[in-house]
């Protein structure tokens, strides 16, 4: 049976974390297995101690647990879960329950008919549930879209979604070095350079959360993206 890697990197989800690695468990996926690999990123709430109980209660070879010693960032958190795994396909699954797994078979579904190598959930089509946000997020995101777009003559509505799915092969090939939420240009800008990379959008649902919540992402990481676009491209 083919298997599909899904990488789920963690910091501070206490929360959160239990209810998403459940849900990421009940999607069925016909003819493929799941491999889930949870990297905690040196949490201090309580977030790994959870995750060490749910590692003895699980006691499965598919769900694969990694605890890092600091705390480096988002980046090098998906690329501590993505060296060790071992699927035809990647899915990045943040978890704090923004991104539903719900969507994985509408995601995986153009590698599925060979029309694509890679699939990103757009949350910005207005096709499914949409949580309205910040608009200042809006338009953060809009100039980085519009940035990667200008670069890499694309028509990106939504680079930097969190719901990004490769084939595992390509995805390691990129060689990912970004620690930070630079991960998310980095890979793109790395998979625009491969000739004849076919990209797809699919429509996703969000269930956006505010910084009370627990939202990670600030101002100052735009110009990080900036940078991390500009340096990717040239």
């Amino acid at each position: 049976m083919k298997k599909i890697s899904i990488l789920m990197a963690v910091y501070n989800e206490v929360q959160n974390i239990e209810e998403c690695l459940l849900r990421v468990k009940e999607v069925q996926i016909p003819n493929f297995e799941k491999q889930i690999i949870i990297s905690d990123n040196f949490s201090n709430d309580g977030t790994r101690e959870t995750l060490l109980k749910l590692q003895e209660k699980e006691n499965d070879p598919n769900i694969i647990f990694l605890f890092r010693d600091k705390n480096d960032g988002k980046g090098a958190n998906i690329i501590n879960a993505l060296n060790h795994s071992s699927g035809e396909i990647a899915i990045i699954q943040d978890s704090d329950l923004v991104y539903d797994p719900i969507e994985y078979q509408s995601l995986i579904t153009p590698i599925l008919k060979g029309k694509a190598e890679a699939v990103y959930g757009t949350r910005f089509a207005r096709a499914k549930e949409f949580h309205v946000y910040s608009f200042i997020h809006l338009l953060a995101n809009r100039f980085i879209t519009f940035l990667t777009n200008i670069l890499y003559n694309k028509s990106f509505s939504d680079v930097l979604t969190a719901f990004k799915v490769v084939k595992l092969d390509i995805l390691k090939s990129l060689q990912l070095n970004s620690k930070s939420f630079d991960i998310d240009t980095e890979i793109t800008s790395k998979l625009c350079k491969i000739e004849n990379l076919r990209i797809y959008e699919v429509p996703i649902s969000i269930y956006s959360r505010t910084y009370k919540d627990g939202k990670k992402i600030h101002w100052w990481h735009l110009f990080i993206l900036i940078f991390s676009l500009l340096k990717h491209r040239f």
